[in-house]
Order: C-alpha cells, then structure tokens, then sequence
C-alpha cells in the first residue's frame, strides 16, 4: 500500500511504503529501535531513483542478480548500524512496484 501522492503526472512521485510511514509514526512517539551508544544519531536515509537519467536510463531496474538494483540499495541501506528509515523518492511506477515487491 502507498500513502502520500504518487501520480504519474507528478514531477515525482513522493510516497512512503506503509512500514515506512509506520516506523516514522513510531520513531516521532519515541518507540522503535535506539542507537547502541550515546554518540550515534539515528539516521534516515532517502534514495533518490530517477527512471529517465540522460547516461543509464532505467538505471534502477538494471537487473543485478536477479534483482532490480533499487532493491540491492535499499537492502544495503537498511543494514546500515544506525538507520532507522529508508524512503525511496522515484518518478517512475515501475520503480515504485519494485520497491513495494
């Protein structure tokens, strides 16, 4: 499910996947994981995913083993020590569909 705008006549299309949004709920109530020391700041990491770039069009589709190589950032990004959130800002449905898969 998508909260937030995504239609395709937007210049992009700002959407949260729900778990997104709902780790955001719980991170501004004070709830969800917290940083293992006292010098680590929690972290939100947005990925900015554009379909129509001018050197490697659809670059975030390109399959890398088998997945569309958003996924293989938005699973690294996830596995960062003190990320808390990960968001992807796209202008395309089928980056949004490989997101949400």
């Amino acid at each position: 499910m998508l909260s937030g705008k995504a239609a395709l006549g937007s210049r992009m299309l700002p959407f949260l996947h729900r778990s997104v949004v709902g780790a955001a709920s719980a991170l501004a109530a004070g709830g969800a994981r917290r940083c293992s020391t006292a010098t680590e700041a929690p972290a939100a990491v947005i990925i900015p995913a554009r379909f129509g770039s001018t050197r490697f069009p659809g670059k975030p589709l390109a399959p890398i083993r088998g997945q569309p190589m958003i996924v293989h950032t938005m699973q690294r990004a996830k596995r960062a020590h003190s990320v808390q959130l990960v968001a992807v800002a796209t202008d395309h449905r089928g980056i949004m569909e490989a997101v949400e898969a």
